[in-house]
Protein backbone atom coordinates (compact mmCIF):
# COMPACT_ATOMS: atom_id res chain seq x y z
CA UNK A 1 0.00 0.00 0.00
CA UNK A 2 1.17 3.00 -0.75
CA UNK A 3 0.77 6.71 0.75
CA UNK A 4 -1.63 7.79 -1.06
CA UNK A 5 -3.61 5.00 -1.08
CA UNK A 6 -3.04 4.54 2.70
CA UNK A 7 -4.41 8.43 3.50
CA UNK A 8 -7.40 7.88 1.12
CA UNK A 9 -8.06 4.58 3.25
CA UNK A 10 -7.87 6.44 6.25
CA UNK A 11 -10.12 9.49 4.84
CA UNK A 12 -12.81 7.04 3.99
CA UNK A 13 -12.86 5.48 7.35
CA UNK A 14 -13.21 8.96 9.18
CA UNK A 15 -9.93 8.96 10.52
CA UNK A 16 -8.20 12.77 10.13
CA UNK A 17 -4.11 12.37 9.58
CA UNK A 18 -2.32 14.38 11.35
CA UNK A 19 1.27 14.21 9.40
CA UNK A 20 4.32 11.67 9.50
CA UNK A 21 7.06 11.06 11.88
CA UNK A 22 10.72 10.76 10.07
CA UNK A 23 12.06 7.26 9.68
CA UNK A 24 14.97 7.04 12.00
CA UNK A 25 18.34 5.00 11.46
CA UNK A 26 18.17 2.94 15.12
CA UNK A 27 15.85 4.01 17.50
CA UNK A 28 17.11 3.90 21.19
CA UNK A 29 15.30 4.34 24.39
CA UNK A 30 16.50 7.86 25.11
CA UNK A 31 15.56 11.13 27.37
CA UNK A 32 12.73 11.71 24.48
CA UNK A 33 13.44 15.48 25.13
CA UNK A 34 16.63 15.41 23.50
CA UNK A 35 14.61 14.41 20.68
CA UNK A 36 13.00 16.95 20.02
CA UNK A 37 16.13 18.98 18.95
CA UNK A 38 16.59 16.90 16.33
CA UNK A 39 14.70 16.68 12.80
CA UNK A 40 11.65 15.03 14.46
CA UNK A 41 10.98 18.69 16.31
CA UNK A 42 9.13 20.23 13.08
CA UNK A 43 7.35 16.59 12.75
CA UNK A 44 6.03 16.94 16.30
CA UNK A 45 5.51 20.90 16.10
CA UNK A 46 3.33 20.11 13.23
CA UNK A 47 1.59 17.45 14.44
CA UNK A 48 0.91 18.92 17.91
CA UNK A 49 -0.64 22.04 16.01
CA UNK A 50 -3.29 20.17 13.75
CA UNK A 51 -4.50 18.18 17.16
CA UNK A 52 -5.46 21.58 18.63
CA UNK A 53 -7.31 22.72 15.93
CA UNK A 54 -9.35 19.83 15.81
CA UNK A 55 -9.93 19.15 19.33
CA UNK A 56 -10.68 21.12 22.54
CA UNK A 57 -9.63 22.77 25.50
CA UNK A 58 -9.69 20.05 28.30
CA UNK A 59 -9.87 16.88 26.23
CA UNK A 60 -8.22 13.53 26.98
CA UNK A 61 -6.36 11.99 23.92
CA UNK A 62 -5.74 8.14 23.90
CA UNK A 63 -2.63 7.49 22.20
CA UNK A 64 -2.76 3.88 20.75
CA UNK A 65 -1.39 1.66 17.82
CA UNK A 66 -2.39 -1.61 16.11
CA UNK A 67 0.89 -3.33 17.36
CA UNK A 68 3.68 -3.00 19.94
CA UNK A 69 6.41 -1.99 17.60
CA UNK A 70 4.89 1.21 16.14
CA UNK A 71 6.06 3.69 18.64
CA UNK A 72 2.94 4.92 19.96
CA UNK A 73 4.80 5.57 23.66
CA UNK A 74 7.58 7.34 21.77
CA UNK A 75 4.97 9.61 20.27
CA UNK A 76 2.82 9.87 22.84
CA UNK A 77 5.82 11.36 24.86
CA UNK A 78 6.93 13.73 22.45
CA UNK A 79 3.72 14.70 21.16
CA UNK A 80 3.25 15.97 25.01
CA UNK A 81 6.50 17.34 25.00
CA UNK A 82 5.71 19.52 21.72
CA UNK A 83 2.62 20.44 23.52
CA UNK A 84 3.57 21.56 26.38
CA UNK A 85 5.56 24.30 24.71
CA UNK A 86 2.53 26.48 24.70
CA UNK A 87 0.11 24.57 26.65
CA UNK A 88 -0.25 23.09 30.09
CA UNK A 89 -0.11 19.68 29.83
CA UNK A 90 -0.34 16.53 31.61
CA UNK A 91 0.71 12.71 29.99
CA UNK A 92 -0.63 9.27 31.61
CA UNK A 93 1.05 6.32 31.63
CA UNK A 94 -2.01 3.69 31.05
CA UNK A 95 0.08 0.64 29.45
CA UNK A 96 0.12 -0.89 32.65
CA UNK A 97 0.87 -4.44 31.12
CA UNK A 98 4.29 -2.75 29.67
CA UNK A 99 4.74 0.38 31.15
CA UNK A 100 7.07 2.73 29.55
CA UNK A 101 6.93 6.55 29.26
CA UNK A 102 8.99 6.39 33.14
CA UNK A 103 11.84 4.62 31.04
CA UNK A 104 11.91 6.96 28.46
CA UNK A 105 11.60 10.49 30.30
CA UNK A 106 14.07 8.74 33.11
CA UNK A 107 11.26 9.28 35.77
CA UNK A 108 11.98 8.46 39.34
CA UNK A 109 10.68 5.62 41.27
CA UNK A 110 10.67 7.20 44.76
CA UNK A 111 6.68 8.57 44.53
CA UNK A 112 2.90 7.14 44.87
CA UNK A 113 1.43 5.85 41.84
CA UNK A 114 -0.06 8.25 39.86
CA UNK A 115 0.83 11.24 41.73
CA UNK A 116 1.98 14.44 39.00
CA UNK A 117 5.85 14.67 38.46
CA UNK A 118 6.59 17.83 37.68
CA UNK A 119 9.05 16.72 34.13
CA UNK A 120 8.77 20.61 33.08
CA UNK A 121 6.94 24.06 34.32
CA UNK A 122 4.04 23.13 31.70
CA UNK A 123 4.31 18.91 31.95
CA UNK A 124 3.02 16.85 34.56
CA UNK A 125 3.30 12.68 34.13
CA UNK A 126 1.29 10.33 36.16
CA UNK A 127 2.68 6.84 35.65
CA UNK A 128 2.66 3.58 38.41
CA UNK A 129 5.72 2.56 40.18
CA UNK A 130 4.28 -1.31 40.46
CA UNK A 131 2.94 -4.11 38.67
CA UNK A 132 -0.69 -4.10 38.33
CA UNK A 133 -1.92 -7.81 39.60
CA UNK A 134 -5.24 -6.86 37.18
CA UNK A 135 -4.79 -4.10 34.64
CA UNK A 136 -8.32 -5.01 33.13
CA UNK A 137 -10.11 -4.47 36.38
CA UNK A 138 -8.33 -1.07 36.85
CA UNK A 139 -9.14 0.70 33.78
CA UNK A 140 -12.08 -0.73 33.66
CA UNK A 141 -13.32 0.90 37.25
CA UNK A 142 -15.03 3.98 38.07
CA UNK A 143 -11.96 5.35 40.01
CA UNK A 144 -10.33 5.54 37.15
CA UNK A 145 -12.65 7.18 35.58
CA UNK A 146 -12.92 9.54 37.71
CA UNK A 147 -9.58 10.45 38.09
CA UNK A 148 -9.43 10.92 34.21
CA UNK A 149 -12.62 13.75 34.58
CA UNK A 150 -10.86 15.42 37.52
CA UNK A 151 -7.51 15.78 36.23
CA UNK A 152 -8.20 16.92 32.39
CA UNK A 153 -9.90 20.05 33.74
CA UNK A 154 -6.36 21.09 35.37
CA UNK A 155 -4.86 20.79 31.78
CA UNK A 156 -5.11 22.31 28.43
CA UNK A 157 -4.85 18.56 27.02
CA UNK A 158 -4.11 14.88 28.79
CA UNK A 159 -2.31 12.75 26.90
CA UNK A 160 -2.72 9.07 27.15
CA UNK A 161 -0.72 6.11 26.69
CA UNK A 162 -2.47 2.78 26.24
CA UNK A 163 -1.67 -0.79 25.01
CA UNK A 164 -1.83 -1.48 21.39
CA UNK A 165 -4.99 -1.92 19.96
CA UNK A 166 -4.58 -5.65 18.92
CA UNK A 167 -2.87 -7.39 21.45
CA UNK A 168 -5.43 -6.76 24.09
CA UNK A 169 -9.04 -4.85 25.27
CA UNK A 170 -7.22 -2.02 27.01
CA UNK A 171 -7.27 0.26 24.92
CA UNK A 172 -11.26 -0.22 23.86
CA UNK A 173 -11.83 0.44 27.46
CA UNK A 174 -9.80 3.44 27.78
CA UNK A 175 -11.51 4.99 24.70
CA UNK A 176 -14.47 4.80 26.54
CA UNK A 177 -12.83 7.17 29.45
CA UNK A 178 -11.57 9.84 26.27
CA UNK A 179 -12.70 12.49 24.11
CA UNK A 180 -10.12 11.41 20.64
CA UNK A 181 -7.55 8.96 19.84
CA UNK A 182 -4.82 9.00 18.35
CA UNK A 183 -3.52 6.14 16.13
CA UNK A 184 -0.01 5.62 15.27
CA UNK A 185 0.87 3.66 12.38
CA UNK A 186 3.69 2.30 11.10
CA UNK A 187 4.15 3.21 7.25
CA UNK A 188 5.31 -0.61 7.06
CA UNK A 189 3.12 -2.16 9.11
CA UNK A 190 1.35 -5.28 7.68
CA UNK A 191 -2.04 -4.84 9.15
CA UNK A 192 -2.82 -1.37 7.57
CA UNK A 193 -4.68 -2.95 5.39
CA UNK A 194 -7.31 -3.35 8.59
CA UNK A 195 -8.07 0.25 8.89
CA UNK A 196 -11.58 -0.56 9.62
CA UNK A 197 -11.22 -2.63 11.78
CA UNK A 198 -9.28 -0.25 13.99
CA UNK A 199 -12.25 1.69 14.96
CA UNK A 200 -14.63 -1.08 14.74
CA UNK A 201 -12.24 -2.58 17.55
CA UNK A 202 -12.04 0.84 19.56
CA UNK A 203 -16.08 1.87 19.46
CA UNK A 204 -19.03 -0.51 19.36
CA UNK A 205 -21.06 2.56 19.31
CA UNK A 206 -20.84 6.39 19.82
CA UNK A 207 -17.09 7.10 17.72
CA UNK A 208 -15.10 9.82 18.88
CA UNK A 209 -12.97 11.91 16.92
CA UNK A 210 -10.08 9.53 15.27
CA UNK A 211 -6.53 11.00 14.08
CA UNK A 212 -3.76 8.95 12.88
CA UNK A 213 0.48 9.84 12.38
CA UNK A 214 2.74 8.01 9.92
CA UNK A 215 5.22 6.65 12.02
CA UNK A 216 9.16 5.37 10.22
CA UNK A 217 7.89 7.33 6.93
CA UNK A 218 11.36 8.49 4.40
CA UNK A 219 11.61 11.92 3.53
CA UNK A 220 11.28 11.51 -0.02
CA UNK A 221 7.61 9.85 0.91
CA UNK A 222 6.44 12.26 3.55
CA UNK A 223 2.86 14.05 2.43
CA UNK A 224 1.07 16.63 4.44
CA UNK A 225 -1.93 16.29 5.52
Amino acid sequence: MNISHLLANLQINGICYLGAIPQKEKFVQVDLGENLVGENDESFAHIASSLIENIEKNSTVLVTSPTISSGKTYSAANLALALSKKNRIGLMDLDLRLPAIKTYLSLPNSQMDFEPFSYNSNLDVFYNTKNHEDPTKFLESTQLGKFITEKKYNYDYLIMDSPPLLEVHDATLLAQKSDAVLLVLRFDEPGLKNIPQFRQRLFHSHPKPTFAVLNGVEKTRRRSA
